[in-house]
């Protein structure tokens, strides 16, 4: 399961797109701060924030591509926020045939935006080895990490 998730990551990741513009996840009234894991059209409820991760855990590595990787891990709580998340954009996807995406924001700004196939993993995903945004280039990644370490600690 932690392939499919590594592998959701790595490959439905437009990542950045603007790369440092101004894309905003959610309206001035509805602004929120720190992290933020959830469904852009509002349809799916489930989302995880930064009281479902353990801003200890937030690490960055080097990927295989020109990239850096920003790894987390979320408490059981999150774990099953995330698992309710990806399970309900799975369901509509079934009956949409087609893939659904989820968001990933920071202080209301949108880091990612990857994919769940409905025919992949047709349940959701199991964050127990964490969520990875993938290939992010290297300072942004150290800046990311950082405010997502700080936003836990608020």
């Amino acid at each position: 399961m932690r392939q499919a998730l590594l592998l959701l990551l790595l490959l439905g990741l437009p990542l950045l797109a603007g790369c440092g513009g101004d894309h905003r996840s959610a309206t001035i009234d509805q602004a929120r701060e720190g992290i933020r894991i959830y469904d852009p059209s509002g349809r799916v409820a489930a989302e995880v924030t930064e009281a479902d991760v353990i801003s200890s855990s937030v690490k960055t590595w080097r990927g295989a591509g020109a990239g850096t990787n920003v790894n987390l891990e979320l408490t059981a709580h999150g774990r099953r926020g995330f698992r309710r998340l990806t399970g309900g954009l799975a369901h509509r996807g079934a009956q949409l045939h087609r893939v659904q995406h989820f968001a990933i924001a920071v202080d209301d700004r949108v880091y990612s935006r990857p994919f769940i196939d409905y025919r992949i993993s047709p349940d959701g995903l199991d964050a127990t080895g964490g969520v990875e945004i993938a290939n992010v280039p290297t300072k942004m990644a150290e800046r990311l990490a950082a405010e997502i370490r700080r936003a836990g600690r608020n």
